[in-house]
């Protein structure tokens, strides 16, 4: 848990409707480094086939010391009905992408804005320019949960609002995108007034 000469920042409770959470036991500012550790279990590299990434799965939670086995099998598990899978089961419910280079990449969190004593402390499980509906979707299909965070929770006039300028901006991610670094080459000018769309 981080902490400071004031005590810890976070504290992990139970969060109405959620389960667990990490939240705040005192206000954070912006900018403050929340968390950094390494993680105790990795998924190896994509391709395995399923028994072999389960047996590496499986040889890293029993090497586990007893606390920190009990604090991964206290984690929830949307997959429960297939108790031989269990600890696959908790992976995928909980693990968020450390992109390729898994083994040298921490697991760090810092706030993005002020942070009041006694909120929960949420992250982004995807990427911000997808619309409202588009992350609801995607979040039921893959952690079986219904988002409540700051952007879900817009009233609906704010929400098509915002939905609207996400929308924007992905449309202009793909024209800077199309046809890749030869698509900049070839006429830096356009792709820089997207860019200042964006912004």
């Amino acid at each position: 848990m981080s902490s400071s000469a004031s005590g810890p920042m976070y504290a992990l409770q139970d969060v109405l409707g959620k389960g667990k959470g990490l939240v705040a036991t005192r206000q954070i500012p912006r900018g403050t480094r929340i968390l950094c550790e390494e993680p105790v279990v990795r998924v190896p590299e994509p391709g395995l086939d399923g028994h072999t990434t389960s047996a590496s799965i499986r040889r890293q939670v029993d090497a586990l010391t007893s606390d920190q086995k009990q604090a991964f099998l206290s984690l929830h598990n949307i997959y429960a009905n297939d108790p031989a899978a269990q600890y696959l089961g908790i992976i995928r419910t909980n693990a968020l992408s450390l992109g390729d280079d898994v083994m040298h990449v921490r697991h760090t969190v810092h706030a993005l804005r002020d942070i009041e004593k006694g909120e929960e402390i949420t992250i982004y499980y995807l990427g911000v320019v997808n619309n409202r509906e588009a992350r609801q979707e995607s979040l039921r299909k893959k952690f079986a949960f219904t988002c409540s965070c700051r952007l879900c929770s817009l009233p609906p006039d704010r929400s098509q609002e915002s939905d609207r300028r996400l929308d924007e901006i992905l449309k202009l991610d793909n024209l800077i995108a199309r046809d890749g670094l030869m698509g900049i080459l070839s006429n830096p000018t356009q792709k820089l007034r997207y860019v200042d769309q964006q912004i």
